[in-house]
C-alpha cells in the first residue's frame, strides 16, 4: 500500500497530459500524476468557458 502525501501547489502540463505537485510529508518532492485523455479534453473544455474564474 502507498503512503498518504500532502501536495501544496499542483500545475496541470497541458502537452503531456500530468499534474505536477509539491509533495509536503516528511520525504518532500514532486509528484507526477498522468492524466486519462478523456479527463484531459474536459478540462481544456471547462478552462475555455470558465476562463474568468481562473482556471
Amino acid at each position: 500500500m502507498e503512503k498518504v502525501r500532502s501536495v501544496s501547489q499542483i500545475s496541470i502540463n497541458e502537452q503531456t497530459n500530468e499534474i505536477y505537485g509539491l509533495t509536503t510529508d516528511e520525504d518532500p518532492g514532486v509528484a507526477v500524476i498522468s492524466i486519462a485523455e478523456n479527463l484531459m479534453k474536459t478540462y481544456k473544455l471547462l478552462k475555455r468557458r470558465h476562463t474568468s474564474i481562473g482556471f
